[in-house]
């Protein structure tokens, strides 16, 4: 929608928020985080119980071409103490991607620890692997489940 000069979601219409940073250093990590906080302060209406929808939020997505390694953004966030709630995924190309556990079923621990992600090293397939997130999340609304997880295995060939 367009109000005045600016484009306008509304917020129940949004399947994700994606951070973009070319280099994720921890400085723009940080700042993807502060920008993502900014998601979960959005007052969002569930869809009618008619839908089986499995999430009632935007997933929050940090993607990046390049960075620091994931062992360097854990530790950064744990001296920081960066909210894990502000993220699902981190998606680092060549380097893989950090997804929270339970995304792609609905069922998150929502322990805000780390050890509630899963890390799956790799190049390319750290996109592939973003999509599928995003296939699964998108279509959760729907009464059958899309399942394209038979193009990504298996899965132990794809770290590189």
């Amino acid at each position: 929608m367009d109000v005045g000069s600016d484009d306008t979601y509304l917020a129940e219409g949004v399947l994700a928020v994606i951070e973009v940073k070319s280099n994720l250093t921890t400085t723009k990590f940080d700042e993807a985080v502060k920008t993502l906080e900014k998601v979960d302060s959005l007052s969002i209406i569930p869809p009618p119980s008619i839908f089986s929808a499995k999430h009632h939020r935007p997933l929050k997505i940090i993607f990046a071409y390049e960075g620091a390694t994931f062992d360097t953004l854990v530790e950064y966030g744990n001296k920081e103490k960066i909210n894990l709630k502000s993220f699902d995924i981190i998606c680092v190309l060549q380097r893989g991607i950090l997804y929270r556990s339970g995304l792609l079923l609905g069922k998150e621990k929502g322990s805000g620890e780390w050890d509630e992600f899963f890390l799956l090293k790799g190049g390319a397939g750290a996109l592939g692997f973003l999509y599928l997130h995003l296939t699964a999340f998108g279509t959760g609304f729907l009464s059958s489940f899309i399942d394209v997880t038979k193009y990504f295995e298996p899965m132990s060939n794809w770290e590189s």
